[in-house]
């Protein structure tokens, strides 16, 4: 194999020795290494480059993307996909424009990276590109691609349709027929212009969307990258390990990664057949780039690309989304240092073993359900790879626990207890120790009467005035009888028939210091309902929430994951109701949320379910039905603004049910008629209107609006 280096020597050679004429915007200039079609020669590490600004804080995560020029694109990447080629608004005709550079600046960008042995491609599409070909365009379709590629240079052009625009109009058939009229176009001239996809892997059954493309490109087709992102708990049975294993499940990585790609390239299970001389992976460069999917362990990479090789299936390579994301930094700032190229490169081109030295992050830990004999102790940790387990010491007892979860018993009143925990990964790095201590409780009779001076903890018992109460969470000096709803007392009586508790209590110790925190628990006794289908952006987060783990899920939604019933705040919308920008919210649900995380807004960070124009079923859950006067539906204009908070005026009404004031169990799906005019990313909000009381229940629901009626599914925001 030729390394990166060398063919960059051969490359340049090549084109000094070959100099011509080439026409570029209307004028005649010398042949440069744009004007050659470079292809690699061997193993492939593919990255999209963003043809966008970063506007900062775009990530899944809150990170931000980095802006860099195409040709300073990271050492390691030999093929590079400019993102992306798109039908503007108004028009139906994709095209391709620099978003900060003339014709002849971005060719000389693509020139570098050719003289360097490095492919570019265009990609056509993306998430929200809303690609409507007719066969009465198909010419049209393919004398624009020959002069995107006469013009800028690129040596082919990936197609990277999601959503809608895999079936739209008629693509499934154009796509393919004008590519392979532009190959055979090229290739008079002795060039390959390459032809390459990016499909979601859920689109690769024998009959799923993606098939026309491969079955019609057949022998036409350089490689295809399936994207391994995004897709939640989509996944495939192992027969081997007789379990579902989906692509969110970072503990059997290696088995998904290895298995799914095992049974693409043989064409087995359902799946379409994908030659292994053709075949890409396509991950996240970290957890930025994708709502889920990137792989915390490369060993998981490096282990399934050794073992398809032993089974006779070496693959191509591996892609990313994106070689901004690879150069991006977190919400904190730091720098992701081009961690996936340094990584996955040596992995491909030289075979370079990946080593963890790295120790897991100090443990929080949090003491709960503490009586005179019992605890529950909670150690948690991260590791860029993953945590093996905890070492868990109470006293003279010590643990070690898979999940940091331990239940402590044994243990004697009125004690003062030192806990430590200790995270420990795969390779045995072992974190810094977590120190906390607690006392257990004191259950003599003689000390159950409320102490003004007396320091409480939660699960402590009083009696005030002959009133039983108990502690919810630390507190001194605050009588129970005055706490109140939101205090750190509850009347025990009273408590018995709630069904949730409002709030929990912790202890938490981060750097070895002792701090205490309160943990809410945002399920609360004035839940009620949201819309289940299609799934509204809170309920979706608590789905998330079982597909991702409880950080990750509440990374992205917030504390709504645990109970997105309670978006309430008081009714009268628009007139009134939660203010402009914090729509999504509800303001907080009333304080049962906390946050506004929701209220965060971009055309690409929530998960949308397609819909069609026409007439949609609205189906909502009531946890707590209320009776009930109406429910009313608005949908964003075309035109508004996908990347900043919701806001009134960019909704309109779309529809009305009025209702009898009983229960809202008597009324659970309305039908919804969207309109015709929409099309691509829209939000409707639906408002459930409250008979008993003051307030109503707001639901934002993300959904991509298709004209050809087609049956609703459920996608995420990819690449």
């Amino acid at each position: 194999m030729i390394s990166v280096r060398k063919r960059k020597n051969i490359k340049v050679f090549l084109i000094t020795a070959s100099i011509g004429i080439v026409a570029l915007g209307g004028q005649r200039v010398l042949a440069d290494a744009a004007s050659e079609m470079v292809n690699p020669k061997d193993k492939v590490l593919v990255g999209y480059w963003h043809n966008w600004k970063s506007t900062g804080k775009d990530g899944y995560k809150g990170g931000s993307s980095a802006d860099f020029d195409l040709s300073n694109t990271q050492e390691g990447y030999n093929v590079i996909n400019v993102s992306f080629m798109k039908t503007p608004e108004g028009q139906t005709l994709p095209t391709f424009k620099p978003y900060n550079k003339t014709e002849a600046e971005f060719r000389a960008e693509v020139s570098k990276l050719n003289a360097e042995g490095k492919s570019v491609l265009i990609a056509l599409g993306g998430a929200d590109a809303h690609i409507e070909l007719k066969k009465s365009l198909e010419t049209d379709f393919v004398n624009e691609i020959i002069r995107l590629v006469d013009t800028y240079g690129f040596d082919g052009l990936d197609i990277d349709l999601e959503q809608v625009a895999i079936e739209a109009a008629d693509n499934q058939t154009v796509i393919p027929s004008a590519l392979k009229t532009v190959k055979d176009h090229y290739r008079k001239d002795g060039k390959n212009f390459m032809i390459t996809m990016a499909p979601e892997f859920p689109y690769l059954t024998s009959s799923g969307k993606y098939a026309p493309y491969i079955n019609n490109l057949d022998s036409y087709y350089d490689f295809i990258n399936p994207q391994y992102y995004n897709q939640g708990g989509d996944g495939f049975w192992d027969s081997d390990l007789n379990m579902w294993i989906s692509q969110s499940n970072d503990e059997k990585k290696e088995d998904f990664l290895y298995g799914l790609t095992k049974r693409l390239v043989t064409g087995t299970d359902g799946f379409i057949k994908i030659p292994a001389s053709k075949f890409v992976i396509g991950l996240p460069s970290n957890n930025d780039a994708a709502a889920t999917g990137y792989v915390k362990d490369p060993n998981a990479v490096k282990n399934a690309l050794n073992r398809l090789k032993a089974s006779g299936n070496e693959i191509k390579g591996l892609m990313t989304w994106s070689v901004n994301w690879d150069a991006g930094s977190n919400s904190n700032g730091e720098k992701y240092n081009n961690t996936f190229v340094n990584t996955y490169a040596p992995m491909l081109f030289n075979n370079q073993p990946i080593e963890d030295t790295e120790k897991p992050t100090l443990p929080t830990i949090s003491i709960n359900n503490v009586t005179d004999s019992t605890a529950t102790i909670q150690g948690k940790s991260t590791d860029k790879v993953r945590i093996d387990y905890y070492e868990i010491k109470i006293g003279t007892q010590s643990f070690k626990s898979t999940s940091g979860l331990q239940n402590v018993t044994g243990l004697s009143p009125k004690t003062e207890y030192n806990v430590e925990v200790v995270a420990v990964d795969p390779s045995g790095n072992r974190s810094d120790t977590a120190k906390a201590t607690f006392i257990t409780h004191d259950t003599s009779e003689e000390n159950n009467i409320w102490q003004k001076d007396k320091i409480y903890v939660q699960g402590d018992r009083v009696t005030f005035n002959g009133v039983d109460y108990e502690a919810k969470w630390w507190n001194t000096g605050q009588q129970p009888d005055q706490s109140g709803d939101f205090g750190p007392w509850k009347n025990s009586k009273i408590e018995k028939d709630k069904i949730y508790e409002k709030l929990l209590t912790g202890l938490l110790v981060t750097a070895g210091l002792l701090s205490v925190s309160l943990f809410i628990k945002t399920d609360s006794v004035s839940a009620h309902g949201y819309v289940q289908s299609p799934p509204a952006r809170g309920y979706q987060g608590q789905l998330d929430y079982q597909n991702l783990g409880w950080t990750d899920a509440f990374n992205i939604y917030g504390n709504v994951i645990s109970n997105p019933q309670s978006l309430e705040a008081p009714k009268g919308f628009p007139e009134s109701g939660p203010a402009d920008g914090r729509i999504a919210s509800a303001n907080g649900g009333l304080g049962q949320i906390g946050d506004f995380v929701l209220d965060n807004q971009t055309s690409s960070r929530w998960k949308k379910t397609s819909i069609s124009t026409g007439s949609n079923i609205f189906t909502w859950k009531y946890t707590a039905p209320h009776k009930t006067t109406k429910w009313h539906y608005y949908m964003t204009k075309t035109g508004w603004d996908q990347n900043a908070p919701l806001k009134r005026s960019e909704l309109e009404l779309i529809g009305t049910i009025n209702h009898d004031g009983s229960p809202a169990t008597n009324n659970l799906s309305h039908t919804i008629n969207i309109p015709n005019d929409r099309s691509g990313y829209h939000i409707v909000l639906a408002v459930w209107d409250v008979a008993d009381t003051s307030n109503a229940f707001y639901n934002v629901i993300d959904v991509n609006v298709n004209n050809k009626n087609s049956s609703p599914q459920v996608f995420g925001p990819f690449l």
